[in-house]
């Protein structure tokens, strides 16, 4: 589809900004800077594969038609973080559907669970009216890569421990794993459900090495606002149970 729309619209483009992810490289660990095709990619999964392949194709693509590409990767969103309309975001998804998940599930009620996480790694959330200020300000500069991020992930362990806490449910334990194809023997019902929907997914995220993102370049075009990062995530969840995770759109 990237590839289609500039190829559709390459002869009236000057500039192309592309809003990608900061999880295209996949998890490769470690300090990771603003430059994505420098260095070996480890994708978890096809979405991230594609991302990344559109990146390239786009940057390729400016050094052959001199259209100025620019890459830009927000993190995971999370609700607004300042005070017009504080926690809002119009659709609930990603760390949301965790919380979302363990919400009046009947299964709650009966069983426990036992969730696999690397507890030395992290969740990497940013909040969505951020996102927005950092790329309208920045889509009229020539920066061709930005990583729109956290400097320090939250604590893997504490962020679910407060997400899933949010929702009023207690009744879980982790088990300290950095295999993302972990597979937990016994499973109740609860366990079952979880491994065979989101967790299929989300467990390639909460075992992946342990990371931080270079954000000088980020925070001297818009400093991060200082705010407590496990509470956020507590407060987002509360904010979106309220309204029994529906999204406004």
């Amino acid at each position: 589809m990237t590839k289609h729309l500039f190829n559709c619209f390459r002869p009236f483009l000057h500039k192309f900004t592309y809003i990608s992810t900061a999880f295209s490289i996949g998890d490769i660990g470690g300090f990771i800077d603003n430059n994505y095709h420098n260095k070996p990619a480890m994708y978890r999964n096809h979405y991230e594969a594609s991302k990344h392949a559109a990146e390239k194709f786009l940057l390729d693509q400016q050094q052959l038609s001199g259209i100025n590409i620019q890459v830009l990767r927000p993190s995971v969103l999370g609700g607004n973080i300042y005070q017009h309309a504080k926690h809002f975001i119009s659709k609930y998804m990603v760390y949301y559907l965790v919380g979302r998940y363990f919400y009046n599930n009947p299964l709650t009620h009966e069983h426990s669970v036992r969730l696999a996480i690397n507890s030395a790694s992290g969740l990497n959330i940013v909040p969505v009216d951020y996102a927005a200020k950092v790329i309208a300000k920045v889509y009229t500069q020539t920066i061709e890569q930005l990583n729109i991020v956290q400097k320090t992930s939250t604590n893997v362990q504490e962020g679910m421990k407060r997400i899933i806490e949010a929702v009023g449910f207690k009744n879980y334990s982790f088990i300290n794993t950095q295999d993302a194809n972990f597979i937990l023997e016994a499973k109740n019902k609860l366990e079952d459900m979880y491994y065979n929907t989101i967790g299929l997914h989300l467990n390639k995220y909460i075992t992946s090495q342990p990371y931080e993102f270079d954000t000088q370049l980020l925070e001297s075009i818009v400093p991060m606002p200082e705010y407590n990062v496990e509470d956020y995530l507590a407060e987002t969840i509360k904010y979106a149970k309220a309204r029994n995770f529906k999204g406004a759109w």
